[in-house]
C-alpha cells in the first residue's frame, strides 16, 4: 500500500503596501515534492483572490522556479505539473481581465500609487465583515 503524504499549505496575502490581509492554511494530500507544494500554494492563493474579487494580485513565493513558470505565457505546459500551472495562469489572467473591464467602465483615468483605490478599500471592508 502506498502512503500518501499529507502536507499543510500556508499562504499569506498582503495588499499593495505589504500590509497583512489574510492567512490561509489548508491540508493537501499527495504532495510528492516541495515543488508541487509550492505550485499548489500558488494556485490556492490565486483561487482565493479570485473568490474574494481582489482586483490586483502580485504572486510571490519561496520557489522562483514556480513564479517563473506561472509567469511564462508560452502556451500549454507539458511538464508533470503543467496542468496546475496552466490553471493558475488562467485564474490570474481572469483577474487581469476583471481589472481591464473595470477600466472600461471608468469615465476617466484611474490610478493609485501609495494609497489603495476605493474599489480595493471597499473589498477590504466587505472582507472584514
Amino acid at each position: 500500500m502506498k502512503v500518501r503524504r499529507l502536507e499543510v499549505l500556508r499562504i499569506v496575502l498582503r495588499n499593495d503596501t505589504g500590509e497583512f490581509l489574510v492567512a490561509l492554511s489548508t491540508k493537501a494530500t499527495g504532495i510528492v515534492s516541495p515543488l508541487l507544494g509550492e505550485i499548489l500554494a500558488a494556485r490556492e492563493a490565486a483561487v482565493f483572490a479570485q473568490q474574494q474579487q481582489f482586483p490586483l494580485l502580485e504572486l510571490e513565493g519561496d520557489a522562483l522556479l514556480v513564479i517563473n513558470a506561472i509567469s511564462h505565457k508560452g502556451g500549454n505546459d507539458s511538464s508533470p505539473f503543467g496542468h496546475i500551472l496552466d490553471d493558475t495562469r488562467r485564474i490570474l489572467d481572469n483577474q487581469a481581465q476583471w481589472l481591464a473591464m473595470l477600466g472600461l467602465k471608468q469615465h476617466s483615468l484611474v490610478t493609485w500609487f501609495k494609497e489603495s483605490s476605493d474599489v480595493i478599500l471597499n473589498l477590504l471592508v466587505e472582507d472584514s465583515n
